[in-house]
């Protein structure tokens, strides 16, 4: 066979444009080398995944920055003394938004490091807010410990959004029925992401939750002596009317519907074959 060589070149160039076509539809050939930043979708949106060398550059930076000791309380008696200005506030709360862009393993100890010892909630808040945009196992892992911490009991804005990070990458059975059993001890902002993540998960396990708390809180004997005084009662009414609209989206995520009272709630249960029946109707 005869090639005429004016007809070379134009085969060249021909093959010269099917090569990158063929590394797109060969998976077993390996991709090109992108030197550029790499970004990743997270719930918070996109961020810029690091390098180690670039990880490590960063951490050495802002660790002088957030390194800071929880703010003490007062002692009784010096009732004259003003606690000391928080001179590094903005700077650490600066520090956080960044992190909230960027993405490495490193960066969730420094993060959790954040929640647990900052001396401002907001600080608090948004580094937990942050540990969305960290790889999934470890932003986990994580949420696990600082749950378990027990200097964040009924801090309700920090403990939310650990509670949706194991709603979105999961958690194990028993965190989840810890969490209903200690419902009462979270703060109202976390007894709502708790709902929303009954909702999200359809989690039948909490049906018994959404009835006891569907009702507004009261005692069940007024005149008993054992009862908390009225400042109890008072908060917990504060909470229910605040979680009452996602315990309400959680029933209708379950049941297809809500109920005005746990009575008619329970008496509909019934009427329907028990919840057996339901969950297989569902």
């Amino acid at each position: 066979m005869r090639i005429c060589p004016k007809t070379l070149p134009q085969k060249a160039l021909l093959l010269g444009g099917l090569f990158p076509l063929l590394g797109l539809l060969a998976p077993g050939l390996p991709a090109q080398d992108d030197k550029g930043p790499r970004y990743v979708l997270t719930p918070v949106g996109k961020v810029r995944v690091l390098e180690n060398k670039e990880a490590k550059k960063l951490l050495k930076e802002i660790t002088p920055i957030l390194k800071t000791k929880a703010a003490r309380k007062n002692r009784k008696g010096k009732k004259g003394k003003k606690a000391p200005k928080d001179k590094g506030f903005l700077k650490r709360l600066e520090t956080i938004e960044k992190l909230e862009t960027l993405q490495h393993p490193s960066l969730v100890r420094v993060l959790e490091t954040v929640v647990r010892r900052d001396p401002t909630d907001i600080v608090r808040t948004k580094a937990a807010r942050a540990l969305f945009a960290q790889p999934k196992k470890e932003a986990r892992a994580a949420a696990l410990r600082l749950l378990r911490d027990k200097s964040l009991k009924g801090r309700g804005g920090i403990q939310a959004p650990l509670i949706r990070i194991l709603s979105r990458f999961g958690a194990p059975k028993k965190v989840w029925d810890k969490l209903r059993s200690s419902f009462l001890d979270l703060g109202p902002l976390a007894q709502i992401a708790f709902l929303e993540s009954v909702e999200e998960r359809r989690d039948w396990d909490s049906v018994d939750l959404l009835l006891d708390h569907l009702d507004p809180p009261s005692p069940e004997n007024v005149d008993a002596r054992e009862n908390p005084p009225a400042e109890y009662w008072e908060r917990r009414w504060k909470a229910w009317k605040a979680f009452k609209p996602a315990l309400l989206k959680a029933l209708e995520a379950l049941f297809g519907r809500t109920f005005p009272s746990k009575k008619e709630a329970k008496t509909w249960i019934k009427e329907q074959g028990g919840l057996s029946r339901i969950r297989k109707k569902r």
